[in-house]
């Protein structure tokens, strides 16, 4: 079992609900990929906070693209993943030290 706060809430007036919503992200083999999974549809949904209230999802738990590396876009690479929303100094000076 992973020590990290579940990204899943279940209200109690909706638990029937939320658990069967649950269940459609649960991967058997491993919590590590049941939180891949949930990451994925998230991802396939647009990054949607309204998404993650639908499927009983704590949206603020969720890591958010970082929108301001624009290089990696233009390059068709993958946007890095943060918490931190004042993370462009950082992605700005990894990217320059690369060049």
């Amino acid at each position: 079992m992973l020590s990290v706060p579940s990204v899943f809430f279940r209200p109690p007036d909706r638990a029937e609900e939320s658990d069967a919503a649950r269940e459609k992200f649960f991967v058997p083999e491993s919590d590590h990929l049941t939180l891949l999974h949930v990451y994925q549809q998230w991802k396939n949904n647009g990054y949607r906070p309204d998404w993650c209230s639908d499927h009983f999802l704590q949206a603020k738990g969720e890591p958010r693209p970082c929108r301001c590396c624009p290089r990696h876009h233009a390059l068709g690479l993958p946007m890095p993943v943060t918490r931190n929303t004042t993370c462009k100094m950082q992605h700005a000076a990894s990217n320059e030290r690369k060049e």
